[in-house]
């Protein structure tokens, strides 16, 4: 495994219907190899191979990972947020985080909650849940508001790290891996093949696979 070229694709913040940064690195990636590729109007990276005269197949991965989204701003600039995915608000506690603007480019902040000190005696006894934690980048409220908009996409920021026993800790991995394979995939398959084969690198499958489905009908 290429671990380099992984660690590269995951930490390029790539929130549900916000792809087009990854889109960008992967097209690099497979151009040379690819008898043609393209984005399709959902924003669906679809790169083809032709062969000598078989079957067409879709062979799919999807782009977008599990995130965060802005939904409001408090007057001390603190950013509380929704979950977009399948993510245990457990883990997401002193995680950093990019926050990803139409206008101001990435923004790191910090998730925190309330000090412990601070805390009721109820309070303690509860669980992380995601209304009780906010985000801070560490501006005052105004500036915040005037770089972050509500529904601005957040993603974590973790670097990979390889363990022991061939294992690695990683952000996005569900589906980063997938894309990581499609590119070997490409770059490796011999240059005369019977299929025709289309890769699609999807969006938008945290929201309920709306990129592979709009792909199949291309």
């Amino acid at each position: 495994m290429d671990f380099s070229l992984f660690s590269k694709l995951a930490q390029i913040p790539s929130a549900p219907g916000r792809e087009e940064l990854l889109a960008e690195e992967i097209i690099s990636e497979i151009k040379p190899y690819c008898d043609g590729v393209r984005i399709d109007r959902m924003g669906n990276v679809i790169a083809f191979k032709k062969g000598t005269g078989g079957n067409r197949i879709m062979v799919a991965a999807h782009m977008d990972e599990v995130s965060l989204k802005v939904r409001y701003i408090d007057d001390k600039g603190f950013i509380y947020f929704t979950l977009t995915g399948g993510i245990d608000a457990r883990t997401l506690l002193s995680q950093r985080v990019t926050i990803v603007t139409e206008e101001h480019g990435l923004i790191p902040g910090v998730i925190g909650a309330k000090a412990a000190h601070y805390l009721t005696a109820a309070e303690k006894t509860q669980g992380v849940d995601a209304a009780s934690l906010s985000i801070d980048t560490g501006y005052g409220a105004q500036e915040v508001r005037d770089m972050i908009s509500i529904g601005d996409p957040v993603v974590l920021d973790r670097v990979p790290r390889e363990l022991g026993g061939d294992l690695f800790t990683s952000k996005a991995i569900d589906d980063r891996a997938g894309v990581y394979i499609l590119l070997e995939v490409i770059k490796n398959m011999p240059k005369s093949h019977r299929n025709d084969i289309y890769f699609v690198f999807s969006v938008q499958e945290e929201y309920g696979l709306i990129g592979a489905e709009a792909a199949t009908a291309d």
